[in-house]
C-alpha cells in the first residue's frame, strides 16, 4: 500500500506549486504520454465509468457519463496507470475491470488509492487550502474546482485531519 504523502505528492508533481484550476487533467494525461478516449459502453454503460489499458498507455471514459464524472474517472484511472503497472504485469490475464461503486475486497487497496490520487490530482492542497479558510461555500467552490460537493468534502476531511 503506497502512502498518502506519496500519492499526494506525486499529484502534486504533475499539477505544479500554485497551479489554475480546474486542473487539466486530459492535458497531464497526454504530456505523460497517455491517450484519453471517450467511448461508447454499450450494454455496460450502467456498470462501468471507465479503464485503463496498460499496454497502450490509453484511458477509456463512459461517453454517457456526464463531463465531471469523466474527469474524475480520467483522474482515478491515470492513477492506475501511474502505480499499478506492476501489479497488472503479476496477474495481467486476471486484472478485474471493477464496476461502479464496487467493494471487490482484492482490489480494494488499489481503488482507495486511485481515489485518492485522483482527489489530490483535482484538488491540490496548495490551491484549495487558501479556499477553505475563507469558508466558501461547498458547492460554489466545488464548481469552481469542476468537482462534486462529495468529492470537494473528501478532500476537505483529508486536508484537515492531515493537519491535526
Amino acid at each position: 500500500m503506497m502512502d498518502y504523502k506519496d500519492i499526494e505528492k506525486k499529484a502534486d508533481s504533475l499539477t505544479g506549486a500554485g497551479s489554475d484550476f480546474p486542473i487539466p487533467v486530459y492535458g497531464i494525461a497526454r504530456k505523460l504520454g497517455v491517450k484519453v478516449w471517450v467511448a461508447d459502453f454499450g450494454e455496460l454503460a450502467e456498470e462501468y465509468s471507465g479503464f485503463c489499458d496498460f499496454r497502450k498507455r490509453e484511458i477509456y471514459l463512459n461517453r454517457d457519463d456526464g463531463a465531471i464524472r469523466r474527469v474524475f474517472t480520467s483522474a482515478h484511472e491515470l492513477g492506475h496507470l501511474l502505480f499499478h503497472e506492476s501489479h497488472f504485469k503479476e496477474k495481467g490475464e486476471r486484472f478485474a475491470f471493477l464496476p461502479r461503486y464496487s467493494n471487490a475486497v482484492d482490489d480494494s487497496t488499489q481503488e482507495n488509492e486511485a481515489n485518492l490520487f485522483a482527489r489530490c490530482l483535482l484538488l491540490p492542497r496548495v490551491a484549495l487550502e487558501p479556499h477553505l479558510k475563507e469558508r466558501n461555500e461547498p458547492s460554489v467552490l466545488a464548481a469552481a474546482f469542476d468537482v462534486t460537493t462529495d468529492l470537494l468534502e473528501e478532500r476537505r476531511t483529508e486536508i484537515v485531519s492531515s493537519q491535526e
